[in-house]
């Protein structure tokens, strides 16, 4: 039931973002907001995509879904590396637009790649102290989940450049995001195969030497 509120949460902020942003965009017609617009719409979409496919995998691999005592303890030391990673980004970005006075992108584009970056991080430490998927939670799967997403988020940027323009005014725009993304998820779901397959082979020498020490 807690799992349920929590995807509940996560689609009714991006939902209500963009019917705020929609109907500000009926009564102002400002061209801007089609752009903000449009990156809410996609956030909607991926978190819904997210949450029918995470849903679908848990239910074929995954009946019980919990973190041990050492699991949580390592995940709150990721969270804290992973919260100076975005604080350290947001204050380079600020710098580099207010000091150095180098737009390099607008700041939606900006604040969304620090973040991703950070979420990142948290993931990457997170899968090397074994700490990123919960006790008895198919690693496969979800990384073949996270694989997939990670393609197709890389694609959509793709797209976007070719139809819309990767830069816009001379600035990164929006397909950055997806690309960006993209190479961060994809790069999370490699790291969880390598450490899954880690794992196996400390798993087969255990048992290899706990036969031999019976023998």
């Amino acid at each position: 039931m807690r799992r349920n509120w929590k995807y509940l949460c996560l689609i009714l902020i991006p939902a209500w973002s963009t019917i705020i942003l929609f109907v500000v965009w009926i009564i102002t017609k400002q061209a801007k907001l089609m752009y903000v617009l449009g990156f809410s719409l996609g956030v909607l979409i991926a978190c819904l995509m997210m949450m029918i496919l995470s849903l679908f995998i848990r239910r074929k691999g995954l009946k019980e879904c919990h973190f041990d005592e050492r699991q949580l303890k390592s995940r709150g030391d990721c969270f804290c590396v992973s919260f100076f990673v975005l604080l350290g980004s947001l204050f380079l970005d600020g710098i580099l637009r207010l000091l150095l006075e180098y737009e390099w992108s607008s700041y939606i584009v900006g604040v969304t790649t620090c973040g991703m970056l950070s979420i990142g991080v948290f993931a990457c430490l997170a899968i090397v102290k074994d700490a990123y998927t919960s006790i008895g939670e198919n690693k496969l799967r979800f990384g073949i989940f996270l694989g997939c997403f990670g393609v197709f988020d890389i694609i959509i940027g793709i797209i976007n450049s070719i139809r819309s323009g990767f830069l816009e005014e001379g600035k990164v725009g929006i397909p950055f995001i997806n690309i960006f993304s993209g190479i961060v998820i994809f790069f999370i779901a490699i790291l969880l195969f390598i450490k899954t397959q880690m794992m196996k082979k400390n798993e087969e020498m255990n048992d290899e030497k706990f036969e031999t020490e019976i023998c």
